[in-house]
C-alpha cells in the first residue's frame, strides 16, 4: 500500500494498494494437487483409504492435505535425495506408519505421487504359549503372511508377550525355535476394527 501527498503534505493526491498471489497446480500419475509455486521437483501425497478424512502433513509445513485435495510439496531439489517427514493428524492408536519418512530423488522438474499409510498398518499384541500352555520366553521369530510371504520380526519377553507392527489382513504364521522342536502359532487378521489388535493367549503346536 502506498500514499502520495501534495507538496505541503496536507492533501492526499493518490492512494494505491496491490496484492500479489502465486500458486501452482501439480499433476503426477493421475493425481492433482494445488499449493505453493513449484520451484523444482514436487510430490503429491494423499492418505491411504484407511486414513480417509485425516489431514496428512508432509515435511513439516511444506505440504498438507486439505478439504480440496492432497498435499503438495513444491520445493524438491532436482536430482538430489530428499527425506520427507510424514505425519497424520489424529492418527489412530496403534496405526503403523512405517518409517515415518519417505525418500525421493526427483528428476528435473518432475513429480511423485505418494500414498501415506497402507493396509498393513496393524499393531498386534499377543502371548505365545507352547503346546503345554507355557510361555515361549525370550525367543525371536518372524510372523509370515501366507498370501504373499511378507515377514515381520518380533520378540517375546519373559511372559511370552510380543508386539508386532506393520501387519495387515490375512492369515499369519509364527514359527518359534523352541529346541529341539519348532512351535507354530497361527492367527487371522481382518480389516475391521481398531489398529491395535490384542489376540490374548495363542497356544502353538509342535512341528
Amino acid at each position: 500500500h502506498s500514499t502520495s501527498f501534495s507538496s505541503d503534505f496536507q492533501t492526499k493526491t493518490d492512494e494505491r494498494s496491490s496484492l500479489r498471489f502465486a500458486t501452482s497446480l501439480g499433476f503426477a500419475d493421475g493425481a492433482f494437487a494445488w499449493g505453493k509455486p513449484v520451484t523444482g521437483g514436487f510430490a503429491i501425497a494423499r492418505p491411504h483409504s484407511s486414513l480417509r478424512g485425516r489431514k496428512v502433513v508432509i515435511d513439516g509445513a511444506n505440504g498438507s492435505s486439505r478439504f480440496f485435495g492432497p498435499a503438495l510439496v513444491s520445493n524438491l531439489p532436482n536430482y538430489s535425495r530428499r527425506d520427507l517427514a510424514v505425519d497424520v493428524e489424529n492418527l489412530p492408536a496403534g496405526y503403523d506408519l512405517g518409517a515415518g519418512s519417505i525418500s525421493v530423488r526427483a528428476p528435473y522438474n518432475a513429480g511423485y505421487r505418494l500414498v501415506v499409510g497402507s493396509a498393513d498398518n496393524l499393531t498386534v499384541i499377543g502371548r505365545a504359549l507352547n503346546e503345554l500352555g507355557l510361555p515361549i520366553s525370550f525367543v525371536s521369530a518372524k510372523a509370515k503372511r501366507r498370501s504373499d510371504g511378507k515377514e515381520v520380526e518380533l520378540f517375546t519377553n519373559a511372559n511370552g508377550i510380543f508386539a508386532a507392527n506393520g501387519l495387515g489382513p490375512g492369515a499369519w504364521d509364527i514359527s518359534f525355535n523352541t529346541e529341539p522342536e519348532t512351535t507354530k502359532i497361527s492367527f487371522d487378521l481382518n480389516n475391521i476394527g481398531d489398529a491395535t489388535r490384542r489376540l490374548g493367549d495363542l497356544r502353538g503346536t509342535v512341528e
